[in-house]
């Protein structure tokens, strides 16, 4: 279904974007935060997948990026700590988390997001140094600033239905 809006609201919809966008950037600009693209790649998929809702973001972006970040440093790390053990290690706790999402077990911590955040933690910290500990920052952040208008919004609306 095709939804076709004013030039108007189109333009109006994208200074608002923007400016939600900047606020994003700027909070974690004020953190010295090295990887902003991944709280805005974090912002896209809660958007455009979950459709912003509270729900998703409490209970899959959260716990999904969160464990994709535990994977992706274990990846990381146990090569390098462990040599040939790490990189087996590695290999089957990845082939357990392919197995855990091809059978849709563990939903909540093991989704879209945990498979977003691997590859661009993977990639970045494997060619960049960034620590994990921004990411950590950059979840958090994310999910405060994201969440915080969805939240609003949930409890205006029990709100008004309790008034019913």
């Amino acid at each position: 279904m095709k939804v076709e809006m004013k030039t108007s609201k189109v333009i109006l919809t994208i200074i608002v974007a923007l400016v939600y966008v900047a606020g994003y950037v700027g909070i974690l600009e004020m953190m010295h935060s090295p990887a902003v693209w991944y709280g805005l790649l974090l912002l896209w998929y809660w958007g455009m997948e979950k459709n912003a809702g509270v729900k998703p973001l409490l209970y899959e972006i959260v716990p999904g990026s969160l464990t994709g970040l535990v994977i992706a440093l274990l990846l990381t790390e146990l090569p390098n700590q462990f040599s040939t053990f790490g990189v087996i290690s590695a290999a089957i706790m990845l082939i357990s988390v392919l197995f855990c999402s091809f059978t849709g077990r563990y939903k909540n911590w093991i989704n879209g997001a945990t498979f977003l955040t691997m590859t661009v933690t993977t990639a970045q910290a494997l060619s960049y140094g960034t620590g994990f500990t921004d990411y950590i920052k950059i979840i958090i952040v994310a999910a405060v600033y994201m969440g915080l208008p969805g939240l609003i919004k949930y409890n205006r609306s029990r709100e008004a239905i309790k008034e019913v």
